[in-house]
């Protein structure tokens, strides 16, 4: 091979990992558009949360139970992930 090839090798090479990354970055850029939240939805969405567990412990405390920290703190966290209780 002579030196002409080898550039053109390294060059073909070069052209190919150039495609891949940009291949990557526009499969991102699917798949993650529109999986962004803004600061409103973020901040609406812990305003509803804050909303739910507050209203979990007046009503848990109605019914004469004591909830303390850890027990917020786990409604909290369940409230976060989405569980049916």
């Amino acid at each position: 091979m002579d030196e002409t090839e080898t550039l053109k090798a390294k060059l073909d090479e070069i052209d190919e990992k150039i495609r891949k990354a940009r291949d990557h970055l526009k499969l991102r850029q699917i798949f993650h558009k529109d999986h962004e939240a803004t600061a409103d939805e973020l901040a609406r969405r812990y305003k509803m949360l804050r909303e739910n567990l507050d209203s979990e412990v007046l009503s848990l405390e109605a019914q004469g139970e004591h909830i303390n920290s850890l027990q917020k703190t786990v409604l909290d966290w369940l409230n976060k992930i989405g569980f049916d209780r």
